[in-house]
């Protein structure tokens, strides 16, 4: 995505040359960025986990995000890739509203 979006203008000149068109870019100098984040919930065993996985459903590097246990434990893993968009704490883990 460039800084620019674009905006469709029409108008048309009377005469014989007929219809014109014009187009123009509106500058835009903070884009936002979207991020496409797709997880994947799967069972090991018996834990439930949570991970980042790509457009073909490939586990990401550092796509780790959570496991819920047998025992119903529920463990955050560190590290996690921030490229994924999930909002992180200064620990590498993914940041949980009380």
């Amino acid at each position: 995505m460039s800084a620019c979006d674009d905006v469709s203008f029409e108008w048309r000149k009377v005469g014989s040359k007929g219809e014109n068109r014009m187009r123009f870019e509106i500058f835009n100098p903070n884009p936002e960025k979207e991020v496409v984040t797709r997880l994947r919930l799967s069972k090991v065993g018996g834990t439930i986990k949570l991970d980042a996985v790509d457009e073909s459903g490939e586990r990401i590097k550092f796509g780790n995000i959570l496991a819920i246990r047998p025992n119903g434990a529920v463990h955050l893993f560190p590290s996690v890739n921030e490229s994924i968009g999930l909002r992180l704490n200064d620990e590498g883990y993914i940041d949980v509203t009380k």
